[in-house]
């Protein structure tokens, strides 16, 4: 599943489960029917930036392993630049919820915003049994933006030690491996613009906008009605609003993945882009909707793309403090 495919099945879920009132989260999620190959999943499944950062051999973690009882736990890779950590955990016969520790101290999941999505595996020449037994043996886990709700300072240091602990298989007693992380961010700019737009019965504002050498963050709050436009009607519903960027030279800036709160009419958001060009003096915010129809199938144009219907009035313009 490419990733316009997968913003069409993300699309007709949020749309229509706004339209029956039901409430839905979504977070990163692995395509089931791809196949993982090679030896880095963070090359295969990650952004064109962490992949860049695989290349460069900065993600690899040496010596993480722990092997008792016939049972084996280790992160062969890991990546953190102070906005997202990714780390890729092998546990054959499949794991146990993990316990993290932060320099000694326990990890609050729910703060830290944890994410773990099984790692897919090609199921050419293998039966039932055997890609069920592959997909217990490969996840990825994710922290984005990870904030302590009490203090709102940021969870994780520039520089730690990561203590990940998780039964294996049938193991009796929890396997530790401890990872000594460090960001490999060289480029970190961190600005609040509380900046607000309206349009009709929507408003949105940019608490946040967060951005390093391998991700962008903006912490987004929204609310209202989204705007009615011509392009609306019976059959084309809108879904929730999206947000492209574009930097001072009018290139978009690819978004990687969506973390949403429940479908309603409030939102509290992260979006997770590329890298900015360290050279950008300012982006731009160009709020979008997608639609849907009826049997909640995403509105396509004539060569199989979304539509998207952008609202220039909610338009905003940040700028990048150097």
């Amino acid at each position: 599943m490419n990733k316009q495919s997968f913003w069409k099945k993300t699309l007709a879920v949020t749309a229509m489960a706004a339209v029956l009132g039901t409430g839905m989260a979504f977070g990163g999620a692995v395509d089931p029917a791809a196949a993982a190959s090679g030896s880095s999943v963070l090359k295969e499944w990650g952004s064109a930036a962490v992949k860049k950062a695989s290349d460069q051999g900065l993600t690899n973690v040496k010596d993480a392993k722990e092997t008792r009882d016939g049972y084996t736990l280790e992160v062969p890779e890991l990546m953190y630049d102070g906005i997202q950590l990714i780390m890729v955990v092998n546990h054959p016969g499949g794991m146990s919820f993990p316990k993290i520790l932060i320099d000694g101290k326990a990890l609050n999941g729910d703060a830290a915003k944890m994410q773990i999505s099984s790692v897919p595996v090609s199921s050419k020449g293998k039966t039932r049994e055997e890609v069920e037994a592959a997909l217990k043996g490969t996840s990825m886990i994710t922290f984005r933006n990870a904030i302590d709700p009490a203090t709102g300072q940021y969870i994780f240091p520039d520089q730690f030690e990561l203590t990940f602990e998780a039964k294996v298989g049938k193991s009796k007693e929890p396997l530790k491996v401890n990872i000594p992380v460090k960001s490999i961010a060289k480029r970190q700019v961190n600005i609040q613009p509380n900046a607000k737009k309206t349009e009709q019965k929507f408003s949105y504002e940019v608490k946040s906008l967060r951005m390093t050498d391998v991700s962008t963050m903006l912490e987004i709050h929204s609310k209202g009605q989204i705007p009615r436009t011509p392009q609306q009607s019976a059959n084309k519903i809108a879904t929730q609003m999206f947000y492209d960027i574009v930097d001072d030279k009018g290139k978009l800036i690819e978004s990687e993945i969506a973390i949403y709160s429940k479908v309603n009419p409030e939102y509290k958001e992260l979006k997770l882009y590329s890298p900015v060009d360290s050279t950008a003096k300012f982006i731009t915010i160009k709020p979008f909707t997608c639609f849907v129809n009826k049997n909640g199938k995403a509105v396509e144009d004539k060569n199989g793309n979304l539509v998207k219907d952008y609202h220039k009035a909610l338009e905003m313009k940040i700028q990048i403090a150097k």
